[in-house]
């Protein structure tokens, strides 16, 4: 399994190389740089089926609604290359991605974590996009 993953590229991470601003709170999970990891859904499918496109991808966590303005206004000014994932509240999340709500995880449209924060930090991951994308 090693080897297959480190041939196939799946085990590289730019964990060294990517950006992340100063003031974001550490969070458990994956970390930025780190290939987003697969789980499958508890109603059928898979994460990566969700990937599967040229966007970079939003992946909210739930958090019992405070996330929903932020990512409506996200989806508002980024939409035209931002795809947003509401992610169903479930063990196999919680074991990959860490437990606490409220996350926010955006991820490259190679499947690498491109920033990812707590929904507090919000107008940090605004920047990010605003710089990253520079629409």
């Amino acid at each position: 399994e090693k080897v297959v993953n480190a041939c196939s590229g799946v085990a590289y991470t730019y964990r060294d190389v990517a950006p992340k601003p100063a003031a974001l709170r550490e969070l458990d999970g994956p970390a930025i740089g780190d290939r987003a990891p697969d789980i499958d859904f508890e109603d059928g499918g898979t994460l990566f089926d969700r990937l599967r496109h040229e966007y970079f991808t939003l992946l909210a966590m739930p958090d019992g609604g405070n996330v929903n303005p932020v990512i409506e206004s996200l989806e508002r000014r980024f939409g035209a290359v931002l795809a947003v994932e509401r992610l169903p509240k479930s063990a196999a999340l919680s074991s990959r991605y860490g437990a606490g709500d409220g996350r926010l995880f955006l991820v490259r449209p190679d499947g690498y974590v491109s920033f990812k924060s707590a929904a507090a930090e919000t107008g940090l991951l605004e920047e990010h996009l605003g710089t990253l994308l520079r629409l």
